[in-house]
């Protein structure tokens, strides 16, 4: 009997060794999900806490002007592009409303990356260069960072007039109009400039930003000859001119 056995285990020797195998790995499965039905409900918890799933953005929160490619990405402006780590907040601009003062290059790239398409529309529909649009803009608000612009979105320092029905602030004893939005600011300047009691008094073409300004300031637009000269000077400096050229 014994002999008729340690034959039969030399023969099936090696089907033996794979039951064996097979038997060894069904067993530590089993311990496995014992553990895991075993363990405890805030252990649980916490594992789950430890790795997340991957976050997903709704379709509703996707900014689209950050998915596409950007206009300024497209347009053979070098002085857009960013040298070097950013400048922190506190420390790009203090509030200020004098134009003369000198602008941070990193804020004032900011400022005409973020309002270029702003002013491509405005030009389009009101005539006005957008060079015009952001030069002035840009000097006014100090890139964005005076007080105007801190307390009522005033990008262009448009005073109160007698017909103004909107919002209204008082800066160093000084009436400026307030808007809700920057976007509001600047079709408020389009109405100011097109429309207002300054504008031009024949036609100007959508580009020639030189003629327009002169043709503000002859009119009596608020702003001084020496300022007229540093707009022009800015939008020559910067290549503003080229987004004239702009259709979107």
């Amino acid at each position: 009997m014994q002999k008729a056995a340690t034959q039969f285990i030399r023969k099936n020797i090696v089907r033996l060794m794979i039951a064996g195998l097979l038997i060894f790995l069904a067993t530590q499965k089993n311990v496995r999900f014992h553990i895991n039905l075993s363990e405890p409900a805030f252990a649980m918890e916490a594992r789950k806490k430890a790795t997340p799933p991957a976050a997903t953005v709704p379709s509703s929160k996707i900014n689209p002007e950050k998915t596409r490619a950007s206009l300024l990405d497209r347009t053979p402006f070098g002085w857009f592009r960013k040298q070097g780590a950013s400048t922190p907040p506190e420390t790009r601009r203090k509030v200020v409303s004098n134009w003369r003062t000198p602008i941070d290059p990193q804020a004032q790239d900011a400022f005409i990356r973020r309002f270029a398409h702003v002013a491509i529309a405005e030009r389009k529909k009101f005539g006005v260069p957008s060079s015009l649009i952001l030069a002035n803009g840009l000097l006014q608000s100090q890139a964005g960072y005076n007080q105007r612009v801190r307390r009522g979105n005033n990008y262009f320092a448009l005073p109160c007039t007698p017909d103004w029905r909107g919002a209204t602030m008082t800066i160093a004893g000084e009436c400026y109009r307030a808007y809700d939005t920057a976007w509001m600011s600047f079709r408020d300047h389009s109405l100011f400039v097109a429309k207002g009691p300054y504008a031009p008094q024949h036609y100007l073409l959508d580009s020639d930003y030189e003629g327009w300004i002169k043709q503000l300031v002859a009119n009596g637009y608020p702003v001084s000859a020496e300022y007229a000269e540093h707009l022009i000077k800015r939008i020559e400096q910067l290549q503003l001119f080229t987004i004239d050229q702009q259709e979107e």
